[in-house]
């Protein structure tokens, strides 16, 4: 139930931003070969990528939002989402472990950081399953 809530919230967030990015007045394109995008394209082919289940590419431009806007305004979900990836789709809890980790240092007052701290809690518990209260 959670990873399904996830996915839509990330899905309609990848809509509004595909809207905002396709309305712009710009004549530049939105493309791969692009030498410069800006934050938003690069945001919107990240989650372009986490709808379509291709984790690796999804992890690339999260990578690259991170590395082009280390002062991004998605940071926090950023790293999140590199740690939920990770442990979700990848197996890969190291990863995952130092990404909730950093989100949780670096912005203890997200939005995320509860949700990271609760991966954490139980990232070596593979038959978890949360209790959602009614």
């Amino acid at each position: 139930m959670k990873k399904i809530l996830l996915t839509l919230i990330i899905g309609i967030l990848l809509a509004i931003n595909l809207i905002t990015i396709t309305s712009c007045s710009s004549s530049k394109k939105i493309g791969l070969n692009n030498d410069f995008l800006y934050m938003e394209e690069v945001y919107a082919y990240a989650k372009k990528y986490y709808s379509e289940s291709n984790w690796e590419k999804c992890i690339e431009w999260y990578d690259r939002l991170e590395n082009d806007y280390p002062k991004n305004l998605y940071m926090d979900e950023v790293l999140f989402m590199k740690g939920y990836i990770n442990k979700t789709y990848l197996s890969n809890n190291d990863e995952a472990e130092k990404y909730f980790n950093i989100l949780m240092l670096d912005f203890p007052d997200s939005q995320f950081a509860s949700s990271a701290e609760f991966e954490l809690k139980h990232m070596n518990d593979p038959n978890f399953v949360p209790v959602f209260e009614k």
